[in-house]
């Protein structure tokens, strides 16, 4: 009688034993699935700061080549009217007309740019975020889906008779 006893503990205790690492196997996938929906979240947030920071830096950029610009015309303006040139002169207007040609060429260039730029970063941040968010969801298929004794031999009863 105590080798029937002692051989229904040691598979009570093998099935508990089994449960306890079943259980401790679905944790460890479920904060794997946590730390991966963490990394997506984190990864969507520096995706908006980098947006945020690329338009504050475009638009420093855009204010430096206007000031410059303004600084250009009035450089331009002074030496042609030193040298005796009025506004009214063809030269003169020409000359202005040039240079606020190039200023929108170079702000438009700069626009360009900062799409580009915005493009790739949400892009990039796209591709991470969908990639951390397919890893999430195989880890919790892992959790889901862990081995379980109870369900191998049909019930868990006919796991510890066996």
């Amino acid at each position: 009688m105590g080798g029937i006893v002692s051989s229904a503990g040691g598979k009570v205790s093998s099935a508990l034993s089994a449960f306890g690492s079943q259980k401790s196997g679905r944790d460890y996938y479920r904060a794997l699935a946590s730390d991966a929906d963490y990394q997506a979240q984190a990864a969507a947030d520096a995706a908006q700061r980098q947006g945020t920071y690329l338009f504050k830096s475009a638009a420093e950029r855009s204010r430096d080549l206007y000031a410059g610009y303004r600084q250009t015309v009035s450089a331009q303006k002074t030496a042609m009217a030193a040298s005796g040139l009025t506004n009214n002169s063809s030269t003169v207007q020409n000359i202005l007309k040039n240079t606020r040609l190039s200023a929108l060429v170079d702000q438009e260039t700069l626009r360009a740019n900062l799409n580009d730029a915005l493009y790739e970063n949400d892009k990039s941040a796209a591709q991470r975020i969908r990639a951390l968010n397919i890893t999430a969801g195989q880890y919790r298929r892992m959790a889901k889906n862990s081995f379980s004794p109870w369900t191998v031999g049909g019930t868990w009863l006919s796991w510890l008779n066996s």
